[in-house]
C-alpha cells in the first residue's frame, strides 16, 4: 500500500470565488442605508436651522425689551446685552451653510469607467460613507453650540433679570429740581 501522509505542495489553495450578486447586494443595502442616514442628517440640520432661527428672535425680543428698561451703566446690564448679542451671534454661527462633501459624477466618469461595475458601486459607498461620517461630526457640533446658545439666552435673562432688580431697589438718583420764583413786577 501507499504512503496515506498528506503531500506537501508550494502551490497556494485557490481562494474562493466571490459571488458577486452577493457582494452587490450588500453594497445595495448599506447605500441604502447611508442614504437613508443622509435624510436624517438633512432633516437634523433643518430642525437645527429652525431653533437658530428662534434663538436669534428670542434674543432680540427680549433682548430689545429687557434693554430699553434697565439703566446701561449697571455691570449686570451691561452683561446682559453683550449676552444678548451672544446669543444672537450663536444663533448666526447656527445659519451658516453647512458645508457637504460630494464627489461629482464627473470625476467618477473621468477616473472610475474602467471600473467593474462592483468596484464602481464599493467607490460611491465609501464616498457616501465618508459625506455621513463629514455631516454627523458638523451636526454634533452644531448641536453643542445650539445648547450654548440657548445657555447664553437664559444666562442674558438672567442678568437682564439681575439689573432691573437692582435698578428697582437702588433708583437712580435724579437731580433736584431747580424752581426759579420771578416776581410778578415789571
Amino acid at each position: 500500500m501507499g504512503d496515506t501522509t498528506p503531500q506537501r505542495t508550494d502551490e497556494a489553495p485557490e481562494a474562493p470565488v466571490p459571488d458577486v450578486a452577493a457582494i452587490e447586494k450588500r453594497i445595495q443595502v448599506l447605500t441604502e442605508s447611508t442614504r437613508r442616514e443622509r435624510d436624517r442628517a438633512a432633516a437634523r440640520t433643518d430642525g437645527i436651522q429652525t431653533r437658530a432661527t428662534v434663538l436669534i428672535g428670542a434674543a432680540g425680543i427680549v433682548g430689545g425689551i429687557q434693554g430699553g428698561r434697565i439703566d446701561l451703566s449697571a455691570p449686570w446690564a451691561v452683561a446682559s446685552v453683550v449676552l444678548f448679542a451672544l446669543t444672537a451671534l450663536t444663533g448666526l454661527v447656527l445659519l451658516w451653510p453647512l458645508r457637504v462633501l460630494v464627489v461629482s459624477n464627473q470625476t467618477y466618469f473621468d477616473e472610475m469607467m474602467d471600473y467593474h461595475p462592483v468596484d464602481l458601486q464599493e467607490a460611491l459607498l465609501r464616498n457616501e460613507l465618508n459625506a455621513v461620517h463629514h455631516t454627523q461630526r458638523r451636526l454634533t457640533f452644531r448641536s453643542w453650540t445650539l445648547i450654548i446658545g440657548f445657555a447664553l439666552l437664559a444666562a442674558a435673562w438672567g442678568a437682564s433679570l439681575m439689573a432691573m432688580i437692582e435698578t428697582s431697589l437702588n433708583p437712580p438718583a435724579d437731580p433736584p429740581i431747580q424752581v426759579e420764583i420771578v416776581n410778578g413786577t415789571e
